[in-house]
């Protein structure tokens, strides 16, 4: 998601509402990768007799991702790490499990991702032209993923079968499909709001599809304006066949951290069920409880909440990109890969400025700067990549330290209207080249 958050988001607290954190001895980011538990997958693996398979190809807990591994976690808070076996590693994203089934996830190399299966019977892979995101087991045995964010894809590791399935006609981008228990298939769809860009980000509701009608139902209804939004993310099936998810919302106008809370949708109807501290997203639950991904020193890493207490089980990420490490696909205005350390680093200590953006030339958005002021200046993607697509280019002036930020965002919009509704307050990456 393209984010127009001013502040850096606020990691998690000391505890969740009703539980007591327990870390133990404190880890560092340089302990990633280091299962308690290892169990590797290979070809010997296959031919039914699961007895020596891996836990991600028996699916038989919460998977997630950590650098070349694949992390199972169990109910009781083992952790299995499995090596990636099949094309060379790229970045791997957005594992899920499914008991029975195995594991599937996603391999983000230059110039494709490859969906990855795998199953007791062995390591099966779909090489797609584009973007792959968030795959998920469907009773039938299918993979079900969001592909370009535009519509779904349903592909058999077994025939090799693949089919489409278009997202709502509503929605302007589709992501994390879910099948539930009894078969459903849920997605978050991104949908228009009036006032705000052609495809902005601003409102996310979840949708039901109906495959026998090709019909898809809307089942929650949160609404967004210009200013106000919602975000809809992790949605995972708890122990009761619920589904819950962390809702995200704020203020493009705004200065402060948005709120996060973890919302439940059972019945037809969603419910909040609390608030959060800060910035996590559901990774899966167990009978154990819920496994979080919370971001510490620019890696994810997997808490496990029980209602009485919460422990670290270590590095791994699940339905979340990875923060550390670089998308092989994105490229910058100079032609270098744009890492996801440098929104760490802006986000670790951020240079807020007054952003008006995007424009497809660096001469429009310099035709803007004159027009606005000379405290402007042309920027590309590496000095806002929070804010500036690839590609593409924005204006921005810095605030001082002690200016009134929301006042002068107020101030700018009223003297150029034209421009209300594309400037923002961002984190700016000190230091970072801008646009001549």
């Amino acid at each position: 998601m393209r984010t127009r958050i001013a502040l850096t988001l606020l990691p998690l607290i000391a505890a969740l509402a009703g539980s007591v954190l327990v870390l133990g001895p404190a880890r560092s980011a340089e302990d990633c990768g280091d299962g308690t538990a290892t169990s590797s997958f290979t070809s010997d693996d296959a031919g039914g007799d699961t007895a020596g398979a891996s836990a991600a190809s028996l699916g038989a807990g919460v998977a997630a991702t950590s650098e070349d591994e694949v992390v199972i976690v169990d109910s009781t808070g083992e952790r299995h790490a499995t090596p990636h076996v099949g094309s060379p590693a790229g970045v791997l994203r957005h594992a899920r499990a499914s008991t029975g089934m195995g594991t599937v996830y996603v391999n983000d190399v230059e110039g494709q991702d490859i969906v990855t299966a795998v199953r007791t019977d062995g390591v099966v892979e779909h090489p797609i032209a584009g973007e792959a995101a968030h795959p998920t087991f469907a009773p039938s045995g299918e993979v079900i993923w969001a592909r370009d964010f535009s519509s779904l894809t349903a592909w058999s590791p077994s025939t090799g079968a693949v089919r489409s399935i278009a997202r709502p006609p509503e929605a302007t981008a589709v992501f994390s499909p879910l099948v539930t228990p009894v078969g459903e298939l849920l997605v978050v769809a991104q949908e228009p709001v009036p006032g705000q860009e052609p495809h902005g980000d601003g409102l996310d509701n979840v949708w039901r599809y109906d495959e026998a009608r090709g019909a898809w139902t809307r089942l929650t209804s949160f609404t967004a304006t210009a200013d106000r939004w919602t975000a809809l993310r992790t949605p995972v099936v708890d122990r009761d066949g619920g589904v819950l998810f962390v809702r995200v919302r704020g203020s493009a106008s705004a200065t402060r951290a948005p709120a996060f809370e973890l919302w439940r949708l059972a019945g037809g109807a969603a419910s909040k069920v609390r608030d959060l501290p800060g910035e996590m997203y559901l990774a899966g639950v167990t009978d154990g409880g819920i496994l979080w991904n919370v971001e510490q020193d620019g890696q994810w890493r997997l808490l496990l909440d029980d209602g009485r207490s919460i422990r670290d089980v270590g590095c791994g990420g699940a339905q979340v990109d990875p923060r550390s490490e670089s998308d092989p696909d994105i490229v910058d205005q100079d032609g270098t890969e744009t890492s996801t350390t440098e929104t760490d680093a802006a986000l670790a200590d951020p240079q807020l400025g007054l952003l008006v953006g995007d424009f497809a030339s660096a001469v429009e958005a310099q035709a803007v700067a004159a027009a606005v002021g000379p405290a402007f200046r042309v920027v590309g993607r590496a000095e806002a990549p929070l804010a500036v697509a690839p590609g593409t280019y924005a204006v921005v002036r810095n605030f001082a330290p002690d200016e009134d930020m929301e006042a002068a965002l107020a101030a700018f919009r009223s003297q150029f209207p034209k421009y209300a509704e594309t400037s923002y307050v961002v984190p700016l990456i000190e230091g970072a080249a801008g646009e001549e």
